[in-house]
């Protein structure tokens, strides 16, 4: 599983990371020590679906908005594993 981006907002830690078929979103507290272990997890098949999770969730800790270059490298990434 490949991490694409990191976010630590508010207290919360936020990762976002991709495998051969979904997009993974792991939200928790920053303080935990295992973090994998107590994180939330949400699934997602789709680029676009993670993305609308993604904002709602930034969204609600008070993050305006989130960086394009993450966006546009994921896309790029994904993209390419299509091709091949």
């Amino acid at each position: 599983m490949k991490n694409y981006a990191k976010y630590d907002i508010a207290g919360r830690h936020i990762e976002i990371r991709r495998d051969d078929y979904n997009w993974f979103i792991l939200h928790g507290p920053n303080n935990l020590k295992n973090f994998e272990k107590h994180a939330e997890y949400w699934y997602f098949s789709s680029l676009e679906s993670m993305l609308l999770r993604l904002h709602k969730l930034l969204r609600d800790l008070g993050m305006k908005s989130i960086g394009y270059e993450d966006v546009v490298l994921a896309i790029q990434e994904a993209s390419c594993q299509i091709k091949e």
